[in-house]
Order: structure tokens, then C-alpha cells, then sequence
């Protein structure tokens, strides 16, 4: 599959919502959804589906900078050298300005994204990632909204949706710190710079 090509494979079909288990279907070409609408980014070893969802133009605050947003995590080029969190942050503004979409505080992770099932912790020894096992002995880790599972190849990873205030906050201190700022292209530095004035 060539790089920016989509397509649903059959894990995506069956992976469950870490947050209330429902299943999992293509949202739009990045991300998967449940009957809920809890928004999963597929960052690692899951393709979401093609295209985007359909979406009403009167919450639409300013046409011209959507489009450039939408250019840029359609772009192959852009968006596979960006980091989870930088495509995490233009999705989200996306989603507020061509659906008005607000996102409370998300609760945590408490069912396996593979089957469902409830979810516990266990002492994994990790102090950077938490361990959480299932009835069927699935052995899930999370971090940061980040949930993950299986080793190098056999690695699948799915990344839950910034919460309103986090956003702001998070494209906030990408903009104030110079390291992180170095990393972003200039069109992506054009964009969180809006936001961010926009934002107050």
C-alpha cells in the first residue's frame, strides 16, 4: 500500500472502544469511531477508512484556513513526518470548526480494545506505561491517551482525541517551547498559530 492510501483491514473491523467497548468503524480516512463517538486516531498497525465525514458549513468561522488544515493531513508528504500528537491537534480543529464538535473531559480506559471485555491493572514494572489486562488475558498498555498493543511488527496503537481545554493547552506549549517548535513545518506553524490567537 503506498503511502496516504487508506483502506478498512480486518483488525480495525474488530477492535472495541477502550472507553465503553462498543465496536470500532471507520470514521473518517485517520480515525475510527464508535456508536458513541469516541474518536480513536489509528497511529500504528490499523488503517482507518477512505474519505471524510459529512459536515454542515455554517459553524465553518473562517473557509479558508479549514482548507488548509484539511490539505495538510490529506497531504502523504506531511502528515506521515508528523508526530501522533501534531495529527491529533489538526483533527481536533478540524472537528470544532466544521461541526462545532465539543469533547469533555474523556474518562480513562477501562475496556480492551480487542474485545471489549472490562479491563484491570496488573504490575507490569513499567514506570512509564500503564498495564491493564482483560478476562482473556489480553495485556493492553496506556499512556497519555495512547493505548497500545503487541511488539514491533505485530504493534497496533490508537490515540483517543484532545478534550477542549487539553487542545488549547497542548498547542499552546508546542508553540512556546523551541524545540517543539522547530519541528513543525511551516504551513502546520501557520495553522497553530491561528488557533491560538483565535483561541485567546
Amino acid at each position: 500500500m503506498r503511502a496516504g492510501e487508506s483502506a478498512v483491514t480486518s483488525e480495525a473491523e474488530g477492535l472495541h472502544c477502550p472507553h465503553c467497548g462498543g465496536g470500532l468503524s471507520p470514521h473518517d480516512r485517520w480515525r475510527l469511531a464508535c456508536p458513541a463517538d469516541h474518536r480513536w486516531y489509528a497511529v500504528v498497525g490499523v488503517s482507518a477508512g477512505k474519505g471524510t465525514p459529512e459536515h454542515g458549513g455554517d459553524q465553518v468561522s473562517d473557509p479558508g484556513r479549514v482548507a488548509d488544515i484539511e490539505r495538510l493531513v490529506a497531504s502523504p508528504g506531511v502528515r506521515d513526518t508528523l508526530p501522533p500528537q501534531v495529527m491529533l491537534l489538526l483533527l481536533g480543529m478540524l472537528d470544532r470548526e466544521r461541526e462545532g464538535r465539543s469533547v469533555p473531559p474523556r474518562p480513562e480506559e477501562t475496556r480492551c480494545p480487542r474485545c471489549g471485555e472490562g479491563l484491570t491493572g496488573f504490575e507490569s514494572g513499567d514506570s512509564w506505561a500503564a498495564g491493564l489486562r482483560c478476562p482473556a488475558d489480553h495485556e493492553i498498555w496506556c499512556r497519555g491517551g495512547h493505548v497500545w498493543w503487541g511488539r514491533g511488527a505485530a504493534r497496533v496503537e490508537i490515540a483517543d482525541e484532545y478534550a477542549d481545554e487539553q487542545l488549547s493547552r497542548t498547542v499552546r506549549a508546542w508553540l512556546e517551547s523551541k524545540m517543539l517548535r522547530r519541528q513543525l513545518p511551516a504551513p502546520v506553524l501557520e495553522v497553530f498559530t491561528w488557533w491560538h490567537d483565535r483561541s485567546g
